[in-house]
């Protein structure tokens, strides 16, 4: 089994620290984790040319946008677990995660049964699992 951990805050601070926290305890049950740092990664926005949507819910999964989220794909498809952390802007989570959640619509018919579905917030930071 493996859970991913992604941080959509712009800083190492609280977001970060809190996803690091969850993610050793989830290590502490031999569960694999990795963290992703979106502040570290290249990832531009959507254009909305609606080219990962060819297919249906057999879409190849596949992006025209050449950047980071190649790598990360299949790191998502394959996760059994999801954790998302995002500091709280304007009520909201960081334009970071929005961007990232906004280009995870190739792969979104397969990550249908990946659980992640619970928000904690925490202050200035949130937490969706």
């Amino acid at each position: 089994m493996k859970v991913i951990g992604v941080c959509g805050s712009p800083r190492k601070g609280n977001t970060e620290w809190l996803l690091r926290k969850l993610l050793e305890g989830v290590a502490k049950g031999g569960i694999d984790t990795e963290l992703i740092l979106l502040r570290e990664k290249d990832i531009k926005g959507c254009d909305g040319c609606l080219t990962c949507e060819a297919g249906g819910k057999q879409r190849k999964g596949i992006c025209r946008i050449h950047d980071d989220m190649h790598e990360i794909y299949p790191k998502l498809v394959e996760a059994d677990g999801l954790a998302f952390g995002t500091p709280v802007y304007f009520e909201m989570l960081s334009g970071l995660l929005k961007n990232f959640m906004d280009r995870t619509c190739p792969i979104w018919p397969r990550l249908g049964d990946t659980p992640g579905s619970s928000l904690y917030s925490f202050g200035d930071a949130m937490l969706l699992l």
